[in-house]
This record gives C-alpha cells, structure tokens and sequence, in this order.
C-alpha cells in the first residue's frame, strides 16, 4: 500500500473539507486503499442514502472514476470514512476493489466537527438529517446556535427554524425524511403540541393533498378546539341560495327512495351523499330502485 503524508489539521477546519484535499493528484496526497479496509463513521449525519442516485453515481465511477478521495482516520479497525460515504457506498456497487482515500489524524472532536459540517455544506441532507446535524454541533460540541451560523455560513434563523423540526412527532419527521411530506407542510404542524393530533393532520394532508395553507387553517381550527375537526380545513359550508338547492335535491332523493338521504356539500366543490338503510333487504330495495331509474 502506497504511504500518505500527514499534516496538522486544527488550523484547517474553520475552512471546510476543501482544506484537507491536496492542491492536485502529482504530490500523491492520497493513498490508495482496498475498499473493504474502509468502514462508515457512526457520526456520520445521513442515515437515509437514495438508491437510485447510489446508482447513477456508480454508473459514473465505473466510467470515470472516483474524481474525489474519500477522507478517512487509520485506526485499528482499518479506516474510518470522514467524508465521502456515498462514494465508497457507490464504489462498491460499481466493483471497484480500491479507492482514492486521503489518510488524515484527527481527534474524535474534529472528526464529528468535520463529518457534520461537510455534510451540511453539501446541502443535500433531508431537513431531518440536517436539523439533527445542527442539533449535534450544539449537544455533542457544545457550540451555540451563533457558533453553528458561523461555522456552516447559514444563518441563525435557518438553524433555529431547521432546529424545530424536531419537535414533531416519529411519524412525522418519517414522511418529511422521505419526502411525502414538503417542509412548509412539516413547519405548519410545529405548534400543534400533541403528537397524536400531529399524526392525525399528516394523515388528512396525505390523503387529500392539502395545501400548505389549507393545513394552516386547520392547524388553527385545532388550536382552538384541541382536536381534528371534521370538515377539513377550509371548506366553508354553502351560501344560503346553494345550500337550498342541495337541500331540495336531498328531499326529492329522501322521497324517492324512502330512507334518510344526506348530503354534505362545500363551496370548494366536493361533497358526499349518504344514504341510510336499516337491513340487508332495505339495502337490496334502494339499489334496485336506483338501478331501475327511478331517480332521474
């Protein structure tokens, strides 16, 4: 195995991952390592790693190969990945045996410090991973929410609000991870304390693909009346003029087929009929009815 020249890092790491590379590939700042050597670091803040771009990046190491060196800490184990996970995930799929890893000896601190950040630069972490990240920067490392503002260059009102998200419930912070459920959709539901309600919310937004808005209003409604209301978040009940038209229309069904028939109308355009029946040969008499036409 080729050998690695080491250099200290501590000055380095207010500049990012870019710092640790070598300025090119002709100084050998790198080694090149079997790939069953190498193995995740447990700091690492992804948990979630898409198949399908997994894939498009091995497609691209087979025909080009891995352009970056993964940045790794020999240990007894063998070599601790800092950075580039999904490289060496991708690698593996597209067969290659050995990799491009740049040998580095940092402390356990600067590791955490180092695995978080790039990570978070990277800017492709779901909102999850990402506010866990923040989240570890400030318990593991004892940083502040400014400190992290100024270590990752965001803003420290993107770490407070990405921060919030972990107030909601498992099922919850799940969809988000997976993307059924957007951010904005995610944030409406922060206030809501009880989880359960929370659960309850995603649920209708899921089935009935509430906008974010729609979801405001009904997280609103709950706040008012500690629980889900019935007729979803937005949908007002029928001006007068509507309202006794449909009334009118339920009347005429109610007559014909001689049972209580409801419908329940709003002015977003959807609606339901229900219609009642007492036993199975009640229920046989109102479908014949309808499928002999008597209602027209």
């Amino acid at each position: 195995m080729e050998t690695t020249q080491q250099s200290g890092t501590r000055s380095v790491l207010g500049r990012g991952i870019g710092s640790l590379l070598p300025e090119s590939n002709n100084k050998r700042g790198y080694i090149l390592c079997p790939i069953g050597e190498l193995y995740p670091n447990h700091a690492q803040p992804r948990k979630h790693f898409d198949q399908e771009k997994l894939e498009e990046l091995a497609q691209s190491i087979r025909e080009k190969g891995v352009l970056q060196p993964i940045l790794a800490k020999k240990t007894d184990k063998g070599y601790v990945i800092i950075a580039g996970e999904r490289r060496w995930r991708a690698s593996q799929l597209a067969g290659k045996t050995e990799v491009p890893v740049i040998v580095k000896e940092l402390s356990d601190h600067e590791i955490l410090e180092l695995a978080l950040i790039e990570n978070i630069q990277r800017e492709d972490l779901n909102p999850i991973e990402e506010a866990e990240s923040y989240q570890r920067l400030i318990i593991d490392l004892g940083l502040t929410q400014e400190e992290v503002s100024q270590r990752v260059g965001k803003d420290r009102s993107t770490i407070a609000n990405a921060l919030r998200l972990l107030k909601l419930s498992k099922e919850v912070r799940e969809k988000l991870m997976t993307g059924e459920l957007s951010v904005g959709h995610a944030r409406a539901l922060i206030v809501v304390e009880d989880k359960s309600i929370q659960n309850k919310i995603m649920k209708e937004i899921l089935e009935k693909a509430f906008s974010v808005r729609q979801v405001e209003a009904l997280v609103k409604k709950v706040k008012s009346t500690g629980d889900l209301p019935t007729d979803g978040p937005s949908e007002k009940r029928l001006n007068e003029k509507t309202a006794s038209e449909f009334e009118a229309v339920q009347d005429e069904l109610r007559r014909i087929l001689e049972t209580r028939v409801e419908i329940k109308a709003h002015d977003s355009g959807r609606g339901q009929i229900q219609i009642q029946y007492l036993t199975r040969d009640d229920f046989n008499r109102i479908v014949d009815k309808i499928r002999n036409g008597h209602i027209r």
